[in-house]
């Protein structure tokens, strides 16, 4: 967004719930910076365009509390504290336009459609009272986003996307969430003309390079982060964190996947340590799981169809084994966008 003319301030989280927030994964890369002050957001929103920051002692300090304590308490997924959350953040951003992902499905808070739309509709109403042009996206997570759970390997994953590449369901639902964004900001008069523009931004260049100039304003050194936009998930060894060990999740039949259960492959990466029970708990950047296959796409048995990134011991167990559903037929492929709620 920061690429095609936006000034895109973000005030994040560290984590909620089984796996890592923004924060937590930005914090993979070393020296990145999210505490600033108020006057450092505002300069490099003029001299970058964009920044994502946690919240200070005064930019939503109730929230960091909240925050915290909804991670622990069982409470993550309860309807008025996410509202009060994300629309707390984003009013103080003085921000104008808005576009929320509002996930629903297996790996989801949210269960069902219905919920992910009553919840939708709520931070909607709730962002356009207090002055903030709101729609909200409603995506599925019956199966994870791309191919990467846990923090360095949804980094990598994500600077793949802003280099023109990544899976193809991350950089549609990228382009859409972005377009509606342009188009409510009023530098395009569709939200289909603003996915383009969005997705010329990743082909050409310059959203890496946007992404290059935040790093660097936040404190990332410019070796690093050249290193990191020249890296891929087999030499980052210089970069970010990596796991110790790899174990690979094989099938035991043969068909097509229809779906990998987003829920226990988040859970499975949260109990390796990219995520926390206790806010005393440390956090593993390096670990996670990679998935080698999607929806839709035939495996044999014996095929890998994901990895395991792990330091500790570590033995597949029958849960995660019986995440992966495999059926005789391909069937088809539930889109990864459901609705846009305007």
């Amino acid at each position: 967004l920061a690429a095609c003319g936006l000034k895109v301030p973000m005030i994040s989280g560290r984590g909620l719930g089984m796996t890592g927030g923004t924060l937590v994964k930005l914090e993979s890369i070393p020296g990145f910076r999210v505490q600033m002050s108020k006057d450092e957001i505002t300069d490099i929103l003029e001299t970058v365009g964009c920044c994502i920051v946690g919240q200070t002692a005064k930019i939503c300090p109730a929230d960091k509390v909240m925050y915290k304590a909804r991670d622990v308490t069982g409470t993550v997924g309860c309807q008025g504290l996410i509202v009060s959350s994300i629309i707390s953040k984003k009013v103080a951003e003085g921000i104008s336009c808005l576009v929320l992902d509002v996930k629903w499905g297996l790996g989801s808070y949210n269960g069902d459609l219905q919920n992910a739309e009553v919840l939708a509709k709520s931070l909607s109403e709730v962002a356009n009272s207090l002055g903030v042009k709101t729609k909200a996206v409603l995506s599925h997570m019956n199966h994870p986003l791309g191919h990467a759970v846990g923090n360095s390997l949804e980094v990598i994953e994500a600077v793949n996307c802003l280099q023109g590449g990544g899976p193809s369901d991350l950089r549609e639902l990228v382009c859409l969430q972005g377009g509606i964004l342009l188009q409510e900001a009023q530098l395009v008069a569709t939200r289909e003309e603003g996915a383009r523009m969005l997705a010329e931004s990743l082909d050409n260049g310059s959203a890496a390079q946007k992404f290059a100039q935040m790093l660097h304003a936040q404190g990332v050194d410019k070796v690093t982060v050249a290193r990191l936009l020249n890296m891929d998930c087999n030499n980052n060894e210089t970069v970010l964190p990596t796991a110790k060990y790899v174990t690979h999740l094989v099938s035991s039949e043969c068909g097509y996947v229809e779906c990998i259960h987003a829920g226990a492959v988040a859970r499975l990466a949260g109990s390796l340590g990219a995520g926390r029970s206790n806010p005393e708990d440390s956090l593993d950047h390096s670990v996670g799981v990679l998935l080698r296959k999607s929806p839709g796409d035939m495996i044999k048995e014996g095929e890998i169809w994901g990895e395991v990134h792990h330091n500790t011991p570590y033995k597949p167990s029958q849960q995660i084994l019986d995440a992966l559903s495999v059926v005789p037929t391909r069937d088809t492929i539930i889109p990864r966008i459901s609705k846009v709620v305007e």
